[in-house]
């Protein structure tokens, strides 16, 4: 089971991975630039406000955002943040939470950040989303697999409904074919 501190990591990796490059505080320092390219190395950094914005943790999910940035449709891939979220806001409630408000802050965080179409792009998979997925052979994070019954959702998020296959959670959205 998940400890509040990996739920809290967790959560603030998602944040990090859906802020735009500029919003960063290490964009406004100086220490990126607006692609995550590091302009200033960690051992020049001097005041506590530098390097609280770029540490370990940072370097690791500014690496992990370029990767995702470099797929195709990457910097729209929220569904599969929603997908992550979907499983932070399960281990709240299974620890007594009310995952809702997890999910809500997240709302609250993530609306400003995006323009008008990327906010109805995060909305209209839902529209088109079955609520089942037919059995067939699928790609999810680049895996072929077979999906031997149709699958109905374990639960929704940010708008759309979260499958689970053989321990995978993902959304419709996340299917290849």
């Amino acid at each position: 089971m998940a400890s509040a501190f990996d739920i809290f990591v967790a959560y603030q990796l998602i944040r990090v991975l859906t802020t735009p490059w500029e919003e960063m505080p290490a964009y406004k320092l100086g220490i990126i630039d607006n692609q995550g390219n590091v302009l200033r190395k960690s051992t020049a950094l001097k005041t506590n406000e530098e390097k609280s914005s770029f540490t370990i943790f940072h370097r690791i999910a500014f690496n992990l955002k370029k990767i995702i940035e470099k797929l195709p449709f990457g910097k729209m891939r929220l569904a599969s943040f929603a997908a992550g979220l979907f499983l932070l806001r399960e281990h709240v409630k299974e620890r007594g939470g009310n995952g809702e408000i997890l999910e809500q802050k997240f709302m609250r965080f993530i609306q400003p950040k995006l323009a008008g179409n990327q906010m109805d792009h995060l909305f209209e998979q839902q529209q088109y989303n079955t609520g089942i997925v037919t059995a067939g052979t699928y790609a999810i994070e680049g895996e072929r697999i077979t999906i031997e019954h149709d699958l109905k959702p374990v639960g929704d998020c940010l708008g759309y409904l979260v499958y689970e296959y053989t321990g995978k959670h993902f959304t419709e959205y996340d299917l290849g074919e």
